[in-house]
């Protein structure tokens, strides 16, 4: 497993930063958890986890090998359907 120190940043700053991607595909919101890098360098797969205290916050899901922000899932507002979804049966 890789590790990578971030910092969180502004949605709204975020999403003038990927201005460019929101005109092509869906946009991001308050749905959204944005990471800034400290380097430039090269995320790592779609669904990699952002763990916040411990906690898994988040599934990347918007990522470049430059400087802007890493976008990911906000897992908070599907913890019903994850719940509902990994019941033993």
């Amino acid at each position: 497993m890789r590790k990578q120190n971030v910092k969180l940043y502004d949605v709204k700053a975020c999403i003038a930063e990927h201005y460019n991607w929101i005109v092509k595909g869906s946009g991001i919101t308050d749905q959204n958890i944005c990471a800034a890098k400290q380097d430039k360098v090269c995320s790592f797969d779609k669904g990699f986890s952002l763990v916040i205290d411990g906690k898994l916050a988040g599934v990347l899901a918007l990522d470049e090998c430059t400087k802007k922000t890493d976008v990911f899932v906000r897992l908070f507002h599907h913890t019903n359907w994850i719940k509902d979804n990994t019941k033993d049966n």
